[in-house]
């Protein structure tokens, strides 16, 4: 290896990647926002997906074999809501989507982490939102697990209140297909309970970074 070769590999400090996951409409992405705006970076699972599935992706066209083309619409785009009630009827219907998009999914996540990695400057901290982490069983991949987790109420109130279209089936058939918040909270290495404001949660996301600081698990930007 060439002394040069040698440098770089010594420069290179795997990140700790800390998964971020909760049921639909549990606040998670809120967190992942503001984790963003303290400095972090933050892999979005959800938006690798939709630019896997953008327009004329070969990803696309599995979909419209495997669901049916009422999934795409008529100028070609990918029409989410279908795709979600066809993927969402039944388990069997959601392992099929699962398998088509996880292996890209994963590999995404893994170059996101490496490139961090290689970074100048860069915190050994990163993160990645996950919506299906245990479903996927995808703690194996994560260092630690964040859980955001809310009062089933608020979790309903909050999905229609961001998407007004949507059926109350349909988000009552979403919720069905995750694991029940009682598994998830016997596993997460720490949890959030966003019940309440966007401040509260900020409180507990900067108490929880503060200890992480403190055990040396990662720095301050």
């Amino acid at each position: 290896m060439s002394s040069n070769s040698s440098r770089e590999a010594a420069s290179y400090v795997k990140p700790l990647l800390i998964g971020i996951t909760g049921g639909i409409g549990s606040g998670k992405s809120t967190l992942s926002a503001l984790l963003r705006k303290k400095g972090f970076r933050v892999f979005d699972c959800d938006a690798y997906t939709r630019r896997m599935t953008r327009k004329g992706s070969p990803l696309l066209k599995e979909l419209a074999a495997q669901f049916g083309e009422s999934v795409i619409t008529k100028d070609g785009r990918l029409n989410r809501k279908r795709l979600a009630r066809a993927a969402f009827a039944d388990p069997v219907s959601t392992e099929k989507l699962n398998s088509m998009m996880h292996g890209e999914v994963l590999q995404g996540m893994r170059d996101f982490r490496e490139k961090e990695g290689n970074r100048t400057n860069a915190p050994s901290l990163v993160f990645a939102e996950i919506p299906l982490l245990y479903e996927a069983g995808w703690e194996r991949y994560v260092d630690s697990v964040w859980l955001v987790t809310a009062d089933e109420e608020i979790r309903r109130r909050r999905v229609k209140d961001r998407d007004p279209s949507i059926s109350d089936e349909d988000v009552e058939a979403r919720m069905a297909r995750q694991l029940p918040e009682e598994y998830k909270k016997e596993r997460a290495e720490r949890i959030f309970v966003n019940d309440g404001t966007v401040e509260e949660l900020e409180g507990a996301l900067d108490l929880a970074l503060s200890e992480l600081f403190a055990q040396g698990c990662g720095k301050s930007l």
